[in-house]
Parts: structure tokens; sequence; C-alpha cells
């Protein structure tokens, strides 16, 4: 059984939390426990435009990020970077606990100097090498009080509060894995299901705004359409064709979320018919696009 918690069995903390997403879609956070069970638990593919980070408090997971897997213990933090499609296999043999946060690029605009300063060098870090925050790392500097912080905030009654707090929180939480940095020598690899992975979401980045076909893609790399398909559908588990619309309904997200027309956004994602856009747009998300929908997320 699954038991969701937030951050303990309370009524009142889930309203107040889901009041709060509500006012403020830049940032969310959770708490969750599951029960120890005989099976695994699997959350299927997923991106979003917003930063993920998750604290393992008990348990272990396979966390597949792009064609990569990272194995996480009690204790370990990971990080996952704005567009990144991910999925999670969870071993229930133990209790599965861990916290989450969720905020987007807009929280801390690029320009600022709080983004400069703290967040840009672990969030290009865990682009290339630095995804998982060792647990001796993370109890050395104090790194899991800061998401005891979050509990608190999130049953704070005053709901106005609660954005200021969150962010602070999280200034926190960048300070705190910046010093950390210099004691993270090394890191084990992560285990590289298909080398070609990346170069596929390479191309689909570079070519976001255009129309392409997977054929397109196979002949970039040499590979035959159905070798390329069934090679992506093994180490990903889901359709190259379905990644490829992940990632673009993703990308218009972002530019609509900075002030681009539905119509544009579409467009610049690589749709020539808006009607293409929002009948993938509905599969996706379960929502048909608008302003307030694409603002949620």
């Amino acid at each position: 059984m699954s038991i969701h918690i937030i951050p303990k069995n309370s009524k009142e903390t889930v309203q107040i939390l889901n009041i709060y997403k509500n006012n403020n879609p830049f940032i969310f956070y959770h708490h969750s426990i599951n029960d120890v069970d005989d099976s695994s638990l699997i959350y299927e593919n997923e991106t979003h435009p917003g930063y993920e980070i998750l604290y393992l408090i008990e348990g272990n997971v396979n966390y597949i990020v792009e064609g990569k897997s990272y194995f996480l213990k009690k204790n370990d933090i990971i990080i996952i970077n704005t567009s990144e499609v991910h999925k999670l296999i969870i071993d229930l043999s133990t209790k599965y606990e861990r916290c989450v946060i969720h905020f987007s690029n807009e929280m801390f605009p690029a320009n600022t100097e709080i983004n400069s300063k703290l967040i840009h060098d672990i969030i290009l870090r865990s682009q290339n090498s630095l995804k998982i925050i060792p647990g001796d790392i993370v109890k050395k500097f104090n790194i899991d009080e800061i998401f005891l912080e979050f509990d608190n905030c999130s049953k704070d009654p005053d709901k106005m509060l609660i954005p200021a707090l969150f962010a602070s929180n999280i200034i926190k939480l960048f300070i705190q894995l910046n010093k950390a940095l210099p004691s993270i020598s090394s890191l084990p690899s992560p285990q590289i299901n298909n080398p070609f992975i990346k170069k596929i979401s390479d191309y689909i980045t570079e070519n976001i705004n255009k129309k392409f076909k997977i054929i397109d893609i196979a002949n970039h790399l040499h590979f035959s359409e159905s070798r390329l398909s069934h090679l992506f559908k093994e180490t990903m588990g889901i359709t190259l064709n379905k990644y490829i619309i992940l990632k673009r309904i993703q990308h218009a997200q972002n530019l609509i979320k900075h002030g681009m027309s539905l119509k544009e956004a579409a467009f610049e994602s690589g749709y020539q018919y808006y009607s293409n856009f929002y009948n993938n747009y509905k599969m996706v998300t379960g929502e048909t696009p608008s302003y307030d929908n694409i603002s949620k997320w």
C-alpha cells in the first residue's frame, strides 16, 4: 500500500501545501513514504520545465536519467535538470521514504546574483557529472536538516509566508551544496544503458524548432530507422516518437512561461499546425494548452 505524507499524515498540511502550490507554481515540495512490499514501484518516464531535487531518507532507488542509471542509497541526494527525461525504479523490499523539491527557472532568473553565484555551478556540474550528492556528505554538511525545515514550512499556518520561506530554504540548500562540492572528490560513474541516447537527445535539442522525423535522426547517426527505434525503446522504456513529443511540449511550455503566445511557442517547438500541438499537449499533460494550465508546470 502506498502512503503519501506531506510531511506527516495531516489533512491540514495537505490543504496548506495545495493552496501554496496554486498560489506560486514555481516551487513544490512533498515528503512521502511507501510501505515495505515484495514488489517494485516504477514511476514512468516524465519531464518537466523545472529542476527536481530528491533526498532519499530510506530505501534503494534506480534513477534512470536520459538513458543513464544512477543507484541511490540512504541519505543520497540526486539533482535532475530541467527537460531531462527520467523515471524511477524502487525496491520495495525496504521502506521507501523521500523528500522531493521541484522549482522552476523563473524562481531565480539567470541574470541574478543568487543564480550566478549559488546555483549555476551546481546545475552545470549536475548536467555533466555530479548528479548524486553522497549520503555521508549530506550528513556532514547538515543538508538533511534543511529538508526538515521544508517540512516545517509546509506546516506554517500563515500561507502568505510559505513562498518566502521555501525560497529562503532553497538558497540555504544551494549554499550548503556549494560548501560540499570540494569534499566530493570522486563519484561512481553512472551505468550507461545506451551511449546513443545522448546523441539522440542532442539532435532533438538542436533541432527542436524544426520539423524532423525519426528517419532523419537515424540517418544522422548512421542507423536504420527500425534499429534505432528498437534500441531507444529497449533503453528508455518509451518510444522515440513519444520522447520527441515530450521534449517538444516541454520546450513550448518554457517559451510560453517566458511570454510567447501559444501559437508562436508551438511553431518554435517544431509544430507546423497548432492542432497537432494542441492534441500532443493534451495527450502529455491531460489538459488543454492555456496560460493558466501551463503556469502550473
